[in-house]
């Protein structure tokens, strides 16, 4: 198509091809400077190498947009990993909430809480707390394939050693989906004293200030193992920095641990708790003072 026009110096009138729109010379009969009307020229052929002006607009948004993208996603992305964090350490409440309530529905059928292990005849520990659970867990088939006739280890029940329930793992836990992260606290100023079946009217500390379970990291410990802490290394836990330390109690959560008590209640607890108070949290029937915590 042609574009007519006339020169707004001499006033001859013109008529050039469109590819020439918005382009600037000088008019062939006075020799003045001008400027095809038309703006911007449209979009070419194919073949003729020209770029419309959407997409001209189009190239501006990404140069801008890309840069503001990337700062978004580095302002975004520590509030997303906060908020992913707060879900785990929610679902790692609700574990410990269903594993308090495990332990009263086998208060309620048993009239005591389980011992922390069964021991063989040898007075080692064969059998943890943690099969004793699966009926009051809805795992009832697990505990029916386990082989209460033979150790924790042997053949037969390490069939089993790779099938542990998700409710025994902390969601935030890198460890190997094999390994526990919850314990009892063990030993003669606890609930879960070796050897013994206590009830909850034993608790004369108060069901509310006894703590039932804790969490630990990097104890490589089956979950089918009988072993849990022992009262004198889950006592040291406040005093190392961040509540991190060589006994494996502590938490893959930023600044403290989930706690379930012998009420059935779970708390957060931060690793910045007075050590007396902790202390005093880990035995039934001491008498101390916990105050505020």
């Amino acid at each position: 198509m042609a574009i007519e026009f006339t020169c707004p110096h001499c006033g001859a009138k013109k008529s050039v091809s469109e590819q020439f729109a918005g382009q600037t010379g000088p008019c062939a009969e006075c020799n003045q400077i001008i400027t095809i009307p038309g703006g911007q020229p449209q979009a070419r052929k194919a073949g003729g190498g020209g770029m419309s002006t959407c997409a001209i607009v189009v190239v501006a948004c990404l140069v801008l947009f890309i840069p503001c993208a990337g700062i978004m996603t580095a302002l975004l992305l520590p509030a997303v990993q906060m908020s992913r964090e707060a879900a785990r350490r929610m679902g790692g409440s609700n574990n410990l909430k269903q594993l308090a309530l495990a332990m009263h529905n086998y208060h309620d059928a048993y009239k005591s809480l389980p011992a922390s292990s069964v021991l063989d005849q040898d007075g080692q520990p064969m059998h943890s707390w943690r099969v004793a659970l699966l009926p009051f867990l809805e795992r009832q088939d697990l505990y029916n394939a386990y082989h209460f006739d033979e150790p924790w280890d042997s053949p037969a029940n390490q069939a089993l050693a790779n099938r542990m329930p998700a409710i025994f793992k902390c969601p935030s836990s890198p460890d190997p989906a094999n390994v526990t992260n919850y314990m009892l606290v063990v030993g003669p100023e606890t609930p879960f004293e070796e050897g013994q079946w206590r009830r909850f009217r034993d608790i004369t500390d108060g069901t509310a200030n006894t703590i039932m379970f804790v969490e630990v990291k990097g104890t490589n410990v089956n979950w089918l193992e009988p072993t849990d802490i022992p009262f004198s290394e889950a006592a040291l836990w406040p005093n190392a920095v961040g509540g991190k330390n060589a006994t494996g109690v502590g938490s893959y959560h930023p600044g403290g641990m989930n706690v379930a008590f012998m009420d059935g209640s779970v708390r957060f607890i931060a690793d910045t708790i007075d050590p007396k108070i902790w202390k005093a949290l880990l035995t039934h029937a001491g008498g101390e003072p916990v105050g505020g915590f």
